[in-house]
């Protein structure tokens, strides 16, 4: 068997011409044809690099410089502000007085009315306007011999009070304790064995100078009693906490030098000289404690109805 080739075809009359197009070769070529090479000059193509600011854009950048400089300035004036009033206002300390107290304590006072404090020594003033018939000094300390208790002080009012008139006598007693100071409610209270009330409302509401009186006729000794609201306490406010004294009612069994005996259920109005009063009956004849305000200031209360009314005509 005979191998068969396949001839391959012969190569082209000529090489393949490749021709390489050139811009000069293209001017040239425009030149023969009759066209016109001043299309294919060139283009310029215009590159924007920093193109200098557009009117509008001016005047966005003056606006926001305007609003920032405006902004500085209202805040320096609070900075400002804050510094010179604010600032004080926190960090002062409060002034100081010469008592010690500060300014603050005294500004408060203002608005809440505070009772002065007194000092714990003073001398006695007679709140009576008007000269009682007689007056005693009342020193329980001096003439004692043994322990003062109720029988004691007694005897002794009994002795001080005996030049008194049987149709009756008003004698203010000049109390003093062993130092010669003027005795307190508290202080008369214990010695006479009788309660001291409510705290609240004799320490707090009233002066500690107290003025006590004796109404000596022939139905007996009744004691009685004359105390001064302190200034800066409403007389108002001092009324109506008065009326906690009433209860219970025989508390005020030993404010009587004679005992007497069993006491009405409860309080009762009255007038005392066409001013009103309070009043509690006791089944002793004569015997009612009353109690009530006079002249805005004074708080009054005895043993005697008729030796309160005594009282406060010389007020």
């Amino acid at each position: 068997m005979t191998d068969q080739y396949v001839v391959p075809p012969p190569p082209p009359d000529s090489p393949l011409e490749v021709t390489i197009r050139t811009r000069a070769g293209d001017l040239e070529l425009l030149q023969k044809s009759g066209g016109s090479a001043a299309g294919l000059s060139g283009s310029s193509v215009t590159i924007r690099s920093s193109a200098a600011p557009t009117t509008t854009e001016t005047d966005e950048r003056k606006s926001q410089t305007f609003i920032w400089a405006l902004v500085a300035i209202v805040g320096a004036v609070v900075l400002f502000f804050v510094g010179y009033f604010l600032v004080p206002l926190i960090t002062e300390k409060p002034a100081v007085n010469n008592s010690g107290q500060n300014a603050g304590a005294a500004t408060s006072t203002k608005k809440t009315p505070v009772a002065a404090e007194e000092p714990t020594y003073f001398g006695h003033t007679s709140f009576f306007k008007e000269t009682p018939d007689a007056t005693r000094e009342f020193n329980p300390y001096l003439t004692a011999t043994g322990p003062i208790d109720r029988a004691f002080i007694v005897t002794m009012i009994d002795t001080l009070t005996k030049d008194a008139s049987s149709t009756g006598t008003l004698i203010e007693l000049a109390t003093k304790n062993s130092e010669g100071r003027p005795l307190i409610w508290g202080e008369v209270a214990s010695i006479m064995g009788a309660p001291e009330l409510d705290q609240a409302v004799m320490g707090t509401l009233f002066m500690r100078d107290i003025t006590v009186f004796v109404w000596r006729d022939k139905t007996g000794i009744w004691p009685g009693f004359i105390f001064k609201l302190k200034d800066g306490v409403a007389p108002l406010l001092a009324q109506r906490q008065a009326l906690g004294i009433e209860n219970p009612t025989d508390r005020f069994k030993n404010l009587f030098l004679i005992p007497p005996q069993t006491a009405a259920s409860a309080f009762a109005d009255t007038q005392v000289s066409g001013q009103p009063a309070r009043s509690l009956s006791f089944q002793k004849p004569n015997a009612t404690f009353t109690y009530g305000w006079f002249f805005r200031n004074y708080f009054v209360m005895s043993t005697s109805y008729e030796g309160l009314r005594q009282a406060i005509t010389r007020l």
